[in-house]
């Protein structure tokens, strides 16, 4: 599905196709992890002996199934996970183990959880992972008292909405909807609201759209070329689904013989920059001709083109091109929060104000966003901000003043240690990679820039290190330490994909 691209807005997925486009690449990475197909999974044991297992298990957690106690319940939760795998040869007790983890981490009130959980299920059985959702999400929902709790739940019924969409099953999409504004209720987000009210509004544009497509198909003459129907077809999979394995194979097969061209370059992947940028150029141009949904999407497929083809250019041509992206990033209207984690193929953009805050999360300390940027204030220990998607950052700019900042990337988000970026302390002596002090009584500039060599490190527009290219998608993450920073102009691009 190396055809499948998506772009993942840090602060913010922009529509309700990237979700889609999440979700399709999220089933892929699942599979990548699994390497099981349904044949090879083990099948759910027979009645009877999942009972003697069932009767087993709840004698040895007794008190543990008597407990209502919402922590008592998660800890139980995860003996019994851990305890699965102890009886890989015994399938009866290893099912019931999976199965009440699950269970007890909905009533705990841990939905999250309990779909980590039922992912590890359905790798190794073959039960329905969806219908295995959709009760824990039921159950956790009658557990939860906090206003916090309920968003992140209406959080994850969308990630589970998304996976919906992805099979065109409309009707549990509408179901879900519902239970999500039903969780936002009793939030009181701000932020849901309006991300809702965005999904609403897609959802429907997407269920048209198909309507559309089918009445029509059916009423093509009967001496229509099969080009005409494999043109609406690629019209309704890349301009509403986001779907470009279906839609350029559709394009490529349909009676537009520019598109037909410029579908059959997209699917031979280019190496060549200037094909890779000939290739965003082209979809730009169909994206202006669009509106709603189909734009967004086109328009997403040029930025994804322009990034491939940027580390290939230098000075003033890359700078044109990272400026494009700037604009076409700007084009979307009140984008919404990315709501699934990390996916292993798509493109991430990672902005930082007021407005675009959602792409970090904060790991100890206080940052404040303004409209410009952001400002962090801390006393003596470090404290840091971390991107929420990880990606092999093609560029990454932003300007800083005051404390003693330093850029950093980690494999996870979690992780402390860094595996490469620059400090940027008054102090010479602390900046080990740049060796020199800096002026932190004024506006600095940082830029780095990924090219086929390695990751070159500008200073107030001066080449100040070089390090290695990432191996492997990064988080960002910036530090303060020692007084109040302040950063502005953030802007960040990169691929997160396996061949990128």
């Amino acid at each position: 599905m190396s055809a499948i691209l998506c772009i993942f807005r840090g602060q913010a997925g922009r529509t309700l196709f990237t979700l889609l486009l999440q979700a399709t690449i999220l089933w892929t990475f699942s599979a990548h992890f699994s390497q099981l197909s349904a044949a090879e999974k083990r099948k759910i044991p027979d009645d009877l002996e999942l009972q003697l297992a069932e009767a087993k298990v709840k004698a040895d957690f007794a008190r543990g199934y008597k407990t209502r106690d919402r922590s008592e319940l998660l800890t139980l939760s995860r003996q019994l996970h851990q305890k699965a795998g102890q009886f890989r040869d015994n399938p009866a007790l290893e099912f019931v183990y999976l199965r009440e983890s699950i269970q007890f981490a909905a009533k705990a009130g841990n939905a999250k959880l309990a779909f980590t959980f039922i992912k590890d299920f359905a790798q190794r059985y073959d039960v329905d992972a969806f219908k295995l959702k959709k009760a824990a999400l039921q159950t956790t929902g009658t557990k939860l008292t906090k206003r916090e709790e309920f968003e992140q739940l209406s959080r994850i019924t969308l990630e589970l909405l998304v996976e919906t969409l992805a099979r065109e099953d409309f009707e549990e999409s509408n179901e879900l909807i519902k239970k999500a504004q039903t969780y936002y209720k009793k939030s009181k987000s701000k932020a849901l609201k309006s991300i809702l009210t965005k999904i609403s509004r897609d959802l429907k544009s997407i269920s048209k759209a198909r309507e559309k497509l089918d009445f029509t198909l059916k009423r093509l003459p009967e001496d229509s070329t099969r080009g005409e129907a494999n043109l609406l077809r690629a019209e309704y999979y890349c301009g509403f689904l986001g779907d470009w394995d279906k839609g350029l194979d559709f394009f490529s097969r349909g009676q537009d013989l520019k598109l037909l061209d410029l579908a059959k370059k997209d699917l031979e992947m280019p190496s060549s920059e200037f094909d890779q940028l000939a290739l965003g150029k082209s979809w730009n141009e169909k994206a202006q001709s669009m509106s709603g949904l189909p734009r967004s999407w086109y328009t997403e497929r040029a930025i994804y083109w322009y990034i491939r083809a940027l580390e290939k250019f230098r000075g003033i041509e890359r700078t044109r091109i990272v400026t494009e992206i700037k604009q076409l990033n700007n084009h979307f209207e009140k984008p919404m929060v990315n709501l699934l984690p990390a996916s292993p193929i798509g493109v991430v953009v990672a902005l930082a104000d007021k407005k675009k805050f959602d792409s970090w999360t904060v790991k100890d300390g206080k940052w404040t966003p303004t409209k410009s940027g952001v400002i962090a204030a801390s006393s003596r220990e470090d404290i840091h901000l971390v991107s929420k998607l990880p990606g092999k950052w093609s560029h990454l700019s932003f300007e800083f003043k005051g404390g003693n900042p330093g850029l950093y990337f980690t494999s996870s988000r979690n992780e402390s240690s860094q595996s490469q970026g620059v400090n940027l302390d008054e102090d010479g002596d602390n900046n080990g990679e740049i060796n020199r002090s800096i002026d932190n009584r004024k506006w600095n500039t940082i830029r780095l820039e990924r090219t086929e060599t390695g990751n070159n490190y500008y200073l107030n527009e001066e080449l100040v290190h070089t390090s290695s290219r990432f191996d492997n998608p990064v988080h960002i993450r910036l530090k303060s330490q020692r007084g109040t920073t302040q950063f502005r102009n953030f802007f960040a691009i990169g691929v997160n994909t396996e061949n990128g």
